[in-house]
């Protein structure tokens, strides 16, 4: 199209003049709404919006600085006249975005557009000079220098848009935009006549040509913007219209720090609005005032006992049978492919990771390395931070295997276009696996990443960037990666039932109550209620909460009462001593010979993660495990399944989360297809934190959902 401008104006005038005459001639029911609309009071509207763009440059420059492309004229004339600099260059693009306008007054809006928007052009200079062909003969010629720009930025204009009558706009503003591509090729062409080149050997038309990105181009682009648009209600309530819009746009900032270098905009396109009429507000009645009543000082009194049942039933005050039960169970750990870094910018492996010199390497071995942890929270970390180890172990069991490292940045810091170091961090990983390990380094394949395909979100979240620093480690050998399969030793607890009788005296009823229990300060149960209050309260503890008592304190528990006229009652802390009873559980024939055994169980535990940000689908490396889990369950099989998340976001959609996982599990184990109609199934949230929170693998390990299989063995 040779008068793109022209077209744009011709397009913009003929669709504002369709309110006038086609809509008055043909469609009385859209010219109401559009009156309806009128008439409304102004309100918020949301758009999207594409735009042709016209581009000009205007400049006053003859190269860009250290890249020639003036030459002296060809056959050595000595032509040393230098061509006219670059003035003026066009081009053309497009632009699309989003948009909100905001009513400031009733005909006065702030609109605020976010766009993509192209503003590529060729400028062009030429000269004339005398040349030489091969037969000798001299003619006048000349040189067209070309200078092609491809530019696109991120803007975001700011404006001020005034109803002036109708439908019809205009507004003003600014427009400050992010420089995404600041690309440039240039070459010298020769022009006429035919037949001749820039030597009389070659007869090359064209020489000095040369691409690449603009030196010291600007990421920085303000413009001033100016416009008119005009808004066709689309139905009867006005909440949907179509403007055609054209504006111009004024570049106040160069394209490059030292040239005068400026691009302006002409756009002509439509805009698709949406204006929400938003709910009356509800008429609040006033409630009739309350009868006086007369002031009266009911009574409010209080007390709190406790008794721990004990295994025949028989109930000792103040005292809670804990069961220590050292269990030899096989348990599934998955293996978390990631290395975290600790700072900015750092490319060091953390010393939290284990690494071995090469006279250790001979004697490594996983289950031991896996089990060397002292308390068993911490059992699941301390394989996973032997996990080069472990990797470089398996790649010399399988010899064809590769191992890919790929190093990420956090995507938003300093370091959030350095990929030196996303790959500084890759190759410190291979430097240790062929250095200790004697990995031929063909084997380990390194790659570099700005920022990883399933970065945690927000990226601008201190915690989320720290986990977005890291190394991801794949292989094409799925075996490098499968889960941990040991035989572990551990210690659980297991609480018998603690039974809590209170009694309260209150003349004006109860309005709530509140049991805390308490250990070091730390809350480990709350049971609280409105209106009536039970004679007995039980805690069972179940398996997260009986994993969090320290045997050696004591248990505080305080009851705190509200009556209905105000009036609160805190009870003295009591304390419950716990007493510790020893048993030894097993999982096969051999250990379960024992003299100290009075049970035999056999217990599997296993262990999913990396589900997806906030999903509860599985993934493929847990559906793997879930279906290594249902071919070793039975009818006699006792199955619970816990869900648990981190410490970060809504508690409360955090359990819902938390639960949800645990129920996909239990969905895809089919568990009454196996004999096993029920299954303890129970959603923790963060409420419960299984690993250290404040590390990045803390985190996502804790983004787990675990399965526990207990199975009796019958007893000795």
């Amino acid at each position: 199209m040779k008068h793109p401008l022209l077209f744009a104006m011709l397009t913009f005038c003929a669709l504002s003049m369709v309110p006038q005459t086609t809509f008055t001639q043909t469609t009385l029911t859209q010219t109401a709404s559009a009156q309806q609309a009128t008439e409304q009071p102004p309100r918020l509207r949301f758009s999207v919006m594409g735009n042709y763009a016209f581009n000009r440059h205007t400049a006053d420059f003859a190269e860009l600085p250290g890249i020639p492309l003036f030459s002296s004229a060809p056959d050595a004339l000595q032509n040393t006249k230098r061509p006219p600099n670059f003035v003026n260059g066009t081009g053309s693009g497009f632009s699309a975005g989003l948009g909100i306008e905001i009513p400031l007054s009733e005909r006065l809006f702030l609109g605020v557009r976010g766009s993509y928007n192209n503003r590529s052009a060729r400028l062009t200079t030429t000269e004339t000079y005398p040349i030489r062909s091969q037969s000798g003969q001299v003619t006048e010629s000349g040189s067209e220098y070309r200078l092609e720009a491809a530019l696109s930025a991120i803007t975001v204009e700011p404006v001020l848009m005034l109803n002036v009558a109708g439908g019809l706009n205009v507004f003003a503003g600014g427009s400050v935009g992010w420089m995404l591509r600041t690309n440039f090729a240039q070459s010298e062409h020769i022009l006429t006549p035919d037949g001749f080149g820039f030597t009389p050997q070659t007869l090359e038309p064209t020489r000095n040509a040369s691409a690449g990105v603009i030196p010291n181009a600007e990421r920085l682009a303000l413009s001033a913007v100016v416009g008119a648009s005009y808004d066709i209600p689309l139905n009867a309530r006005g909440t949907i219209l179509l403007a055609p819009e054209l504006s111009y746009t004024l570049g106040l900032t160069n394209l490059a720090s030292n040239l005068a270098w400026k691009a302006h905009q002409i756009r002509a396109g439509l805009a698709l609005k949406f204006s929400p009429i938003p709910e009356p507000a509800p008429i609040k009645v006033p409630e009739p005032p309350a009868a006086p009543q007369k002031p009266i000082k009911p009574v409010l009194a209080g007390r709190v006992s406790a008794v721990g049942v004990l295994p025949d039933g028989r109930e000792e005050p103040n005292v809670i049978v804990v069961v220590a039960e050292e269990t030899i169970a096989r348990s599934v750990r998955p293996i978390l492919p990631y290395i975290f870094f600790d700072t900015e910018g750092n490319t060091n492996i953390p010393a939290r990771y284990r690494q071995l010199t090469s006279e250790q390497v001979a004697s490594f071995r996983v289950d031991a390395a896996a089990n060397s942890a002292t308390a068993v929270s911490d059992a699941q970390l301390q394989s996973y931070y032997h996990v080069l180890n472990i990797l470089a172990q398996r790649l010399q069991q399988f010899p064809q295997a590769t191992l890919t490292i790929t190093g990420c940045t956090d995507g938003v810091s300093s370091e959030k276009n350095d990929m030196e170091t996303a790959r500084q961090r890759a190759f410190a990983v291979r430097r240790y696996l062929s250095a200790t390990w004697g990995i031929a380094a063909a084997r380990l394949a390194v790659e570099a990443k700005k920022l990883s395909a399933k970065a945690s979100v927000p990226l601008d979240e201190e915690e989320k960037m720290a986990e977005n620093r890291r190394v991801e480690l794949s292989s094409d050998v799925p075996q490098l990666l499968e889960p941990l399969a040991l035989q572990t030793s551990e210690q659980y607890l297991r609480p018998l039932p603690l039974r809590i009788r209170p009694v309260v005296q209150t003349e004006a009823g109860i309005r709530s109550w509140n049991l805390a229990l308490t250990q070091n300060g730390r809350s480990i149960k709350t049971m609280s209620g409105n209106k009536t209050f039970p004679s007995t309260l039980e805690w069972q503890p179940d398996s997260a909460e009986a994993a969090s008592l320290q045997p050696s304190a004591p248990i505080e528990y305080e009851l705190t009462v509200t009556d209905n006229a105000g009036n609160r009652i805190t009870t003295d802390k009591q304390s419950i001593t716990i007493r510790l009873v020893k048993t030894t559980t097993v999982n096969d024939e051999q250990i379960s010979q024992s003299s100290q055994v009075s049970r035999r169980t056999q217990v599997d535990r296993y262990s999913l993660i990396l589900f997806e940000f906030a999903k509860s689908e599985l993934s493929p490396t847990n559906q793997t495990i879930v279906e290594y889990v249902r071919k070793r369950l039975s009818a006699q099989s006792a199955v619970t399944i816990e869900g648990f998340t981190d410490r970060t976001g809504n508690e409360d959609t955090n359990k819902r989360l938390a639960l949800a996982r645990a129920q996909a599990v239990a969905k895809a184990l089919q568990l009454p297809a196996l004999g096993i109609p029920n299954a303890t199934i129970n959603g923790y949230g963060a409420s419960v934190q299984l690993y250290d929170n404040t590390l990045p693998e803390g985190r996502f390990y804790s983004r787990t959902v675990r399965i526990t299989v207990e199975s009796s063995l019958g007893n000795e």
